[in-house]
């Protein structure tokens, strides 16, 4: 999974239009492609990224984010519950 650098889904969502800040995480190869869906997160537990915790869909054309949709969840005693996508 990416690692998308940006401190919370707003600022994600705030650079549309732009090359996304990624880093990469596979140690199978590059999973960023140009063109199409990607899937990553941000995890500022586990890698330090400052800023909140988010999952997210970003499609790319040509290098440049056009559309960005991120998972809701809720949290209950026992455990995450998953609720829907929300497009930008």
């Amino acid at each position: 999974m990416l690692i998308f650098n940006y401190k919370s889904k707003k600022d994600l969502s705030e650079n549309i239009g732009k090359p996304l800040n990624y880093t990469e995480t596979s140690m199978f190869g590059p999973e960023y492609r140009a063109n199409g869906v990607l899937v990553g997160s941000n995890r500022p537990y586990s890698t330090e990224n400052k800023g909140r915790e988010f999952f997210a869909e970003v499609t790319l054309k040509n290098n440049i984010i056009i559309k960005v949709n991120w998972k809701n969840f809720k949290y209950n005693q026992g455990g995450i519950t998953y609720e829907s996508w929300t497009q930008f």
